[in-house]
């Protein structure tokens, strides 16, 4: 009797299992029915459900790969200078001098705000007159290195800021034969003073000619801003292994007009061992911003010396458009122009400038 009741019981713990399990599947087949129902677009005119295809997201694009990963190399390679940087200059805590810290801060302590390390390339063809044909490839790469407070800077350019009368145009284009003077520089920059408007750098590397030539420069820098305006007074002290001393002194203001529109006004005087005299250059810049992706603008200036006599040695003037062409890191820039220069008895001679930008790394760099 007693395996009879107990055989009895199993049956029936058995047969409650089994009404649960097909409770569970009919809860779940009609879950199902459900969802797929709410899912299918009906037609209206027949009542019937309008069979539906699922879209493969398309692939990843190449480009855009290929785009990330060089990014990735540069702040990767802005990550291990930084580390390399900051554990030979910077010792243990207690070894090191209260100048260190009062300078640098505490390394085990992250910067304020985060530094931004980025490669533009901007290969470029210029068609002169008609006659003759200009290339050539303008390039910057900096390399910050947040571990030492922003302190210290990686530069390498091909822009002469320090000794160029004419911001915005290179010496090659005050002169008559296409590419003159074209060298690279690579520095590392030391901040000395950051204050609220006044700041002073110190840069220490070599002068690509393309031979390596030692070259220290000293920058000292006042700005003011406001809602609609910035006003800043630069002044450069270079030296030189090769050219000696040399230095410039600038003044440039920038006014926005609406949220679209901006004018800026350039003034600078350079003198160096080599020049001729005082050098002065006044320039006059108008932008306007199409849409996100476009900018139009005009730039004139004037170039001057004072030896042998004081004289105009050249009026330029562009008219460039720049245009966003993928995504937020290859520009497209179409500059054409007329210059008169005092060697071609200021005859008008046209020219044209297309350049290919590219960007790398953490800037997302605006029209």
């Amino acid at each position: 009797m007693i395996g009879a009741d107990f055989q009895r019981e199993n049956l029936s713990c058995a047969i409650v299992q089994v009404c649960r399990i097909r409770r569970l599947f009919l809860i779940l087949v009609l879950i199902g029915w459900a969802s797929h129902a709410s899912a299918q677009i009906v037609d209206e005119s027949s009542g019937r459900p309008v069979p539906t295809y699922e879209i493969e997201a398309p692939e990843n694009d190449k480009v855009d790969e290929f785009h990330e990963m060089v990014s990735e190399q540069v702040e990767s390679v802005a990550e291990g200078l930084d580390h390399y940087l900051d554990n030979l200059i910077a010792p243990d805590r207690e070894e090191r001098s209260a100048i260190f810290d009062s300078y640098f801060g505490d390394r085990r302590l992250k910067a304020d705000e985060e530094g931004e390390s980025y490669i533009a390339i901007a290969p470029q063809i210029e068609f002169i007159d008609g006659q003759s044909v200009d290339t050539g490839v303008d390039f910057k790469a900096k390399i910050d290195l947040p571990k030492t407070q922003n302190r210290l800077k990686l530069i390498v350019d091909n822009v002469q800021e320090d000794s160029e009368p004419l911001t915005g145009f290179s010496r090659s284009e005050l002169r008559q034969v296409p590419g003159a003077d074209e060298s690279g520089n690579a520095s590392l920059r030391f901040a000395l003073i950051d204050l609220m408007n006044f700041d002073l750098d110190f840069d220490a590397g070599l002068d690509l000619k393309p031979e390596p030539v030692p070259k220290f420069k000293l920058r000292g820098r006042m700005s003011w801003e406001g809602e609609a305006w910035r006003f800043r007074i630069s002044q450069y002290l270079t030296y030189e292994a090769d050219d000696g001393f040399g230095e410039k002194s600038s003044m440039d203001m920038r006014r926005y007009i609406g949220d679209a529109s901006w004018a800026e006004v350039d003034l600078a005087v350079v003198r160096s061992e080599t020049s001729a005299g005082f050098e002065f250059g006044q320039a006059l810049s108008l932008y306007h911003r199409i849409t996100n992706r476009r900018t139009i603008g005009f730039r004139t200036a004037v170039y001057s010396q004072t030896e042998p006599w004081a004289r105009v040695e050249a009026v330029l003037v562009r008219l460039p458009y720049r245009q966003q062409i993928w995504k937020e890191w290859m520009y497209l820039k179409v500059e054409p122009g007329i210059d008169f220069k005092r060697e071609r008895n200021f005859n008008p001679d046209p020219r044209i400038l297309f350049e290919l930008e590219f960007l790398f790394g953490e800037r997302l760099k605006k029209l």
